[in-house]
């Protein structure tokens, strides 16, 4: 796929929507295993919640708008309510509102804010994209669930973990993320799996660079390079005690690869379906 000029503002929001949809579901499955032992977990909320809402609306206004609506005042309010209430991209639209409006107000029972913001960020992915089109529609929607949630604990934990870090204020975060991260990475590599190979079916069509294809070898090497980073962190890096500068640019590293996925996914995404199912 050669890559239209116009189509890069909605790929760089996309990106942008990518992480905070990740970051905001994760903040709510940190909030659930680790908010007792790192309450300054909390302050990274907040912040999610408002930029993720803002990102959020500007996405749907500038696809919708990218895809010919909004001829005027009325074709304007009558496009808005067809599409939120028909169409899957605007159920996701309310339910990722809906999460980052549970991530954001405190005065919510933690329950609810766990609830709320998992469920309407992280499920809400799989009403998108193009797991659906290919295999076993619930089969595929499940796995792209979990794939959601894994690297959602996964993404959400770094930033918190090198601000609070670098303050000397993690407490045990770290050790605890430690301990239940491998859970979350097997999770993350099963359900990837599975993904892949619904989409692709076969390795030769790997070989077929153009478009998609292309992307999505990319963002498969960016995947094996931060699953790599991330074992040596957690089976060689810590057991052997490395230096703490050492184990931040680890950490630094990971945060750049996810967002190069994010990018990749991005134009995934908005880009025509894989070759090799497009006669399907």
């Amino acid at each position: 796929m050669v890559l239209d000029g116009e189509l890069l503002p909605l790929i760089l929001l996309k990106t942008l929507l990518y992480a905070f949809v990740l970051a905001g579901a994760g903040q709510g499955l940190l909030a659930m295993f680790f908010q007792e032992s790192t309450p300054a977990l909390r302050r990274f909320a907040a912040p999610t919640a408002l930029c993720g809402g803002l990102v959020t609306t500007g996405f749907f206004l500038a696809l919708w708008h990218w895809s010919g609506g909004f001829a005027d005042d009325l074709a304007f309010a009558r496009d808005i309510a067809l599409i939120l209430l028909g169409s899957d991209q605007g159920y996701q639209l309310v339910l990722f509102l809906i999460g980052f409006a549970a991530l954001g107000i405190w005065r919510l029972p933690a329950s609810v804010r766990i609830v709320f913001s998992v469920t309407g960020l992280g499920l809400g992915t799989v009403l998108t994209g193009h797991s659906g089109s290919f295999g076993n529609f619930y089969m595929m929607k499940l796995a792209h669930g979990l794939h959601v949630l894994a690297a959602a604990f996964w993404f959400s934990a770094l930033v918190p973990m090198l601000v609070l870090t670098g303050k000397r204020q993690a407490g045990s975060f770290p050790e605890d993320f430690g301990q239940r991260a491998p859970a979350f990475l097997v999770a993350l590599v099963l359900s990837g799996g599975f993904l892949a190979f619904g989409i692709v079916q076969s390795l030769a069509n790997l070989l077929i660079l153009e478009g998609y294809g292309g992307w999505f070898l990319l963002k498969l090497f960016l995947a094996a390079g931060l699953l790599l980073l991330g074992v040596l962190n957690r089976f060689v890096l810590v057991p052997l005690g490395a230096p703490f500068r050492l184990l931040r640019i680890s950490m630094k590293l990971e945060l750049l690869l996810m967002v190069g996925i994010f990018l990749s996914l991005s134009v995934m995404t908005i880009a025509e379906p894989p070759l090799w199912h497009r006669e399907a």
